[in-house]
């Protein structure tokens, strides 16, 4: 019999699997995943055609998120929640109106021009809009708009089309920090197998002496290329070096390639050469930008805003990510907290508002008593004394985004004297950002605020910024604080009613990404014009044209201009939906948010480190 002569039961066992019927093929056991060689990747002049390795068994996500999910607040008043109900609903159909006319007049480009009703592909031409979106979608119960997203993904997207420069640091924000994401979200492996292609493409970014990422990548072939910068060809952003390890990690948890999982290293890596290279009188605080080739800080300003801003949100969130493993990176922000706490604050002369005053007693210029106000410095000078006259009285819209990172760290403080300074100082940096909007004709914010005396000077458009709305959602998971949901509600009305494209406001041709058409069509790439009803809601983009920015926050009636950003769903509704929900919607103890707000799985404490 066969099972007496070992070489005839291989033989028939080899038959039977190739006699199979291709669906019965299909669902056999998976053979271990093979990878291709790294070399394969790294020919800087050849063209990229990724075919995915062998499917292999690979760690599922931990926990997946029912679309849409919801449970009322056990805590709050049945008044507070049916308000907070009402909210979220208006959010969410806000959200869908958004994605809707990005669907309808820019199906497959980068972002929408809401006036002109076109598209235009504003970074690699990857339909950054739909990648930057499809959490939001899933997580608002949008699912109807959801699955036409995820249709585009599987059916449409293809990163060798891509023929445009690609940031490497807004390509791994959006793109692969949204795939990665979606699929946490709902174990989908084609999001993850998009991300693995995405990941490969970025092979040769660090290829480098310092082994420092290129800002700049091509992701049809291998070629990576430096910024044209000014001041510097060689001058990288530290924020574009030290933030991409979160989304790296993310997905070579769940992978077999190889060469993710070495890139993965490499990112850590970048992200540590900043951390460990920093002297010691710095505080933790980095200068703006480091040489590519010799590792060195290429400016002598350093500051807690952009563009090094997502480096130190990182350090916090790369340890929070792995489980609370890797001290190395808590350590690093620890020191970045003191600081903060020691260098950077500006409070009213006196040092009013408490947790180690920075005014004229340390030989620095307080702000007028009258400013109630404290504010972070925007850029201030290297020596450590800080008694030099480059110190200024002007914050960031960008720089909210620190409270929010201050409040999600505090319980993991070193002491509960550092807890509650670090809150309470939390606590008063959003009220800042509050009173950005408060004070603004437009009650939206520029892009900074300067003080002078007791006068607040407001620059800037409003460009539809998360900021101060995420600060304002991690403030209320740590307080249930009510006055914070008020405050974001505030600013949504703000934005309804002067960002909010209508067909009265907007112009009579679109430009459809190229050329123009007579008002009243729509010109998506892929997806033909919208109508119906959709997840509940009813699609009118007939009449409803999107979100836009403004050119100017002072005025009471600002003008509108022809932009709306990928971060305006991925973040700003997203934060806004999140903060009239409950905390069991994306729990802060299950998801870290990167800095373009997609949650990802932390580590379960047992697992080892990039475990898969």
């Amino acid at each position: 019999t066969p099972l007496r002569h070992p070489s005839l039961t291989l033989l028939l066992l080899f038959l039977l699997a190739h006699s199979l019927p291709p669906t019965l093929a299909s669902h056999a056991t998976p053979s271990p995943r093979t990878c291709p060689a790294p070399d394969s990747y790294w020919n800087p002049h050849r063209v990229l055609n990724y075919v995915p390795p062998t499917p292999c068994r690979r760690p599922p996500p931990r926990t997946l998120l029912p679309p849409g999910h919801f449970t009322p607040p056990h805590q709050a008043t049945l008044v507070a929640e049916a308000a907070a109900k009402t909210r979220r609903d208006a959010v969410r159909r806000a959200t869908a109106r958004a994605w809707d006319a990005y669907a309808a007049y820019a199906w497959g480009w980068d972002e929408l021009l809401p006036l002109s009703r076109g598209g235009v592909d504003s970074f690699c031409g990857v339909a950054v809009t739909v990648l930057d979106s499809m959490d939001s979608l899933y997580v608002m119960g949008l699912v109807e708009r959801f699955e036409r997203a995820r249709a585009w993904v599987r059916d449409e997207l293809d990163f060798a089309r891509a023929s445009r420069r690609c940031s490497v640091f807004e390509t791994n924000i959006r793109v692969l920090g949204g795939l990665v994401s979606i699929y946490h979200l709902t174990g989908d492996e084609m999001f993850l197998e998009k991300a693995e292609e995405l990941v490969v493409r970025f092979s040769a970014a660090f290829n480098t002496p310092q082994g420092l990422p290129y800002p700049f990548c091509m992701l049809n072939t291998t070629k990576c290329y430096l910024a044209e910068r000014v001041i510097s060809p060689h001058a990288l952003i530290v924020a574009e070096v030290g933030s991409l390890q979160l989304e790296f990690r993310a997905l070579a948890r769940h992978t077999c390639v190889d060469s993710v999982r070495t890139l993965r290293d490499r990112a850590e890596r970048a992200a540590a050469f900043v951390r460990d290279t920093l002297p010691s009188s710095f505080s933790g605080i980095s200068p703006a930008r480091v040489d590519i080739v010799s590792g060195k800080f290429a400016s002598s300003a350093r500051t807690l805003g952009a563009p090094v801003d997502s480096y130190y949100e990182y350090l916090f969130k790369t340890w929070l990510q792995g489980g609370r493993k890797e001290p190395e990176w808590k350590e690093a922000w620890d020191v970045v907290m003191e600081g903060l706490h020691r260098d950077a604050l500006l409070r009213p002369a006196g040092g009013g508002g408490g947790g180690g005053a920075h005014g004229k007693d340390n030989g620095q210029p307080g702000l007028s008593p009258k400013v109630s106000e404290v504010l972070l410095r925007d850029v201030y000078p290297e020596n450590a004394s800080g008694s030099n006259s480059n110190n200024s009285a002007r914050m960031d819209h960008f720089a909210c985004y620190l409270p929010a990172v201050m409040a999600l760290s505090s319980p993991f403080a070193p002491s509960e004297e550092k807890r509650k300074q670090w809150f309470e100082t939390a606590e008063q940096l959003t009220h800042t950002c509050w009173r950005m909007y408060e004070r603004s004709p437009s009650h939206l914010a520029g892009e900074y605020v300067r003080v002078m005396s007791e006068r607040w000077i407001m620059q800037g458009g409003y460009e539809l910024r998360p900021e101060a709305l995420e600060a304002m959602f991690f403030l209320y998971r740590g307080t249930h604080d009510e006055k914070y949901r008020d405050q974001a509600w505030s600013i949504f009305e703000a934005i309804e009613r002067h960002s909010r494209v209508r067909r009265r406001d907007a112009a009579k041709t679109d430009r459809c990404g190229e050329g123009s058409r007579e008002s009243g069509e729509t010109c998506s790439r892929w997806g033909g014009p919208l109508e119906g009803t959709l997840d509940g809601i009813e699609v009118e983009v007939a009449t409803e044209w999107g979100y836009a920015t403004l050119k100017s926050a002072r005025a009471r009636a600002p003008k509108q201009a022809d932009t709306m950003h990928s971060f305006f769903i991925a973040e700003t509704l997203k934060y806004l939906y999140l903060i009239f929900s409950d905390d069991d919607v994306l729990p802060l103890d299950k998801y870290v948010f990167n800095t373009e707000a997609h949650p990802f799985l932390i580590w379960d404490a047992e697992d080892e480190k990039g475990g898969g």
